[in-house]
């Protein structure tokens, strides 16, 4: 489903990383509000979560699925895998919209297991739930999926990976008439969760023609 909303996500998952990024910016209706909202927001050391929606239902959502994963790593001593992670935030996020016929909520998350290694989880508007390579929600789903079917392959290295997300992102601030000005980059690998360099409006990459 092509959902088009002012929130814009993108996610890539490689052997060694999960790289994800998101606008900045809060909006209600055709009003800016302002450009410092963190969309992305960690579950755990080695796993976060993007929602995208309407800002107090995408903020609610996110700390219930947040603290409902800790409280079950308290009780039983370990966190769940990516995989049970994602089918929690798919239960939680049906039986919140069961209800709210209106709202529409998007998800991502990306998660690193030393057994597993790198993964990515779309949850869609409708609940559906996938194992992704790469994805995106909103608008970004129609103008960078071009570039992430050609250009994406599970050996990227970290600066290739960067690089591919500036592109798609740079494809999105030339291609669409939102001023999506700043974007905020989060990868996940061993390691844990680290912030990359942003992703701005002023950020030089070639664009290259593009077709509908």
């Amino acid at each position: 489903m092509f959902q088009m909303t002012a929130d814009i996500v993108i996610g890539i998952c490689c052997n060694d990383f999960v790289m994800m990024a998101s606008d900045t910016m809060k909006s209600k209706s055709y009003v800016f509000l302002k450009d410092d909202l963190k969309k992305i927001h960690n579950i755990s050391d080695h796993s976060v979560i993007a929602v995208m929606g309407d800002g107090a239902h995408a903020l609610q959502i996110s700390s219930y699925i947040s603290s409902n994963l800790h409280l079950y790593q308290i009780q039983n001593g370990y966190f769940p895998s990516a995989e049970a992670s994602a089918n929690f935030a798919r239960q939680s996020l049906v039986t919140y919209m069961k209800n709210l016929v209106k709202v529409r909520i998007s998800v991502l998350i990306a998660s690193y297991d030393k057994q597993r290694g790198a993964e990515l989880f779309l949850i869609d508007s409708l609940g559906n739930s996938h194992s992704v390579k790469y994805a995106g929600h909103g608008c970004a789903s129609g103008l960078s999926n071009n570039i992430l079917q050609s250009e994406w392959k599970p050996d990227l290295t970290r600066t290739q990976g960067h690089a591919l997300l500036k592109k798609c992102i740079c494809t999105v601030h030339h291609r669409l008439i939102l001023n999506l000005r700043n974007f905020i980059v989060i990868m996940v690998d061993k390691d844990g969760v680290q912030e990359m360099e942003p992703i701005t409006f002023n950020s030089p990459v070639p664009i290259e023609p593009w077709y509908f």
